[in-house]
């Protein structure tokens, strides 16, 4: 969508969209691991393509798809849902995503706005994380889990993945037997090094440079693959 032709003030006014905080998601596998829940994990399909757009926007046909108008001439498309690269599309999408949520009858965290809550019967809780199209659901009941993903399911196109095993780049770990739940980077760590080729790098204790060549602007462009 080039998001970055936006012009502020007239194709995009506010762009902030939250996410959960990393310490929302330590306290609820805590208390999963403390209280047996049921832990879960879907994704919603193209997340961005459920939400509308409010202001007027137009697009270049895509290269090969081009049509022309009733009078020959080349036409442009308008924008009615918000397409991945728009700056506002996030921000499009949680709107959509608290409104449903909140019509389910959960309710916002006031410590993390995108940590919603639901209890029912007075006992059995039901807790979604919103991280962009990531949730993270834990709850006391089978049942409340599988309602929910069933209600959410006619709503969004969805991925059920199961278990949590994974969240923002971290393996989650579980013995239920045991009560127990360990969150991990070692796969994240093991990607990096293979990507940048050093698997087989030797471990110090303080991973920096003795000596940094610094690159001037006539010796050319700075490396982003080392600079990452």
């Amino acid at each position: 969508a080039q998001g970055f032709s936006q012009v502020e003030g007239r194709d995009f006014f506010e762009t902030y969209s939250p996410v959960t905080k990393l310490t929302s998601i330590r306290t609820v596998l805590a208390l999963a691991a403390k209280y047996n829940w049921e832990l879960d994990n879907m994704d919603v399909d193209t997340a961005f393509l459920n939400s509308p757009v409010e202001e007027e926007i137009y697009l270049q046909q895509p290269q090969g798809f081009e049509q022309q108008g009733a009078d020959g001439k080349k036409v442009v498309c308008r924008l009615r849902k918000s397409f991945y690269g728009l700056k506002q599309a996030s921000k499009n999408w949680n709107k959509v995503i608290d409104g449903w949520l909140k019509e389910y009858g959960m309710v916002p965290s006031s410590a993390d706005s995108c940590c919603y809550i639901k209890v029912e019967a007075g006992e059995d809780i039901l807790i979604v994380l919103i991280w962009v199209d990531d949730l993270i659901i834990a709850s006391s009941s089978r049942s409340m889990t599988n309602d929910f993903k069933i209600a959410i399911g006619e709503r969004f196109r969805m991925k059920d993945l199961g278990a949590l095993n994974w969240v923002l780049g971290m393996e989650v770990q579980r013995d239920r037997t045991r009560g127990e739940i360990k969150i991990s980077q070692t796969a994240y760590i093991d990607q990096m090094l293979k990507r940048f080729g050093m698997q087989e790098c030797k471990a110090v204790g303080s991973p920096a440079e003795g000596v940094l060549k610094r690159l001037s602007a006539d010796e050319g462009k700075p490396d982003k693959k080392y600079m990452s």
